[in-house]
């Protein structure tokens, strides 16, 4: 995903569902969602970024270098998931706390 690519906009009840909790259990890594006037906000390892939406499921992290990402995994109802991309490094996939 390059830094170009372009936004979309979604409404406040197609990212509602995105929030929450997720943890990878194995890895000890706690990813934390939260709508922020209309906006999706991601919190990993104490550091915090807005998410920019490129399709329903996908977002890149404003302020992040290309190809980092979010990609959540929802079919209907809450996200079950996420996964963290990361350029040269492998995927973090971090599963929805309930």
């Amino acid at each position: 995903m390059s830094a170009g690519e372009p936004a979309v906009t979604l409404s406040r009840t197609e990212l509602e569902p995105l929030v929450g909790t997720y943890t990878a259990v194995k890895e000890g890594v706690t990813v934390q969602v939260e709508l922020v006037e209309d906006r999706l906000r991601a919190t990993l390892a104490g550091e915090s970024a807005l998410l920019v939406p490129v399709s329903p499921t996908r977002f890149r992290l404003e302020g992040m270098p290309p190809g980092v990402a979010l990609i959540f995994d929802r079919k209907d109802g809450p996200a079950g998931s996420l996964t963290v991309t990361r350029p040269g490094q492998p995927d973090l996939i971090a599963v929805r706390k309930l």
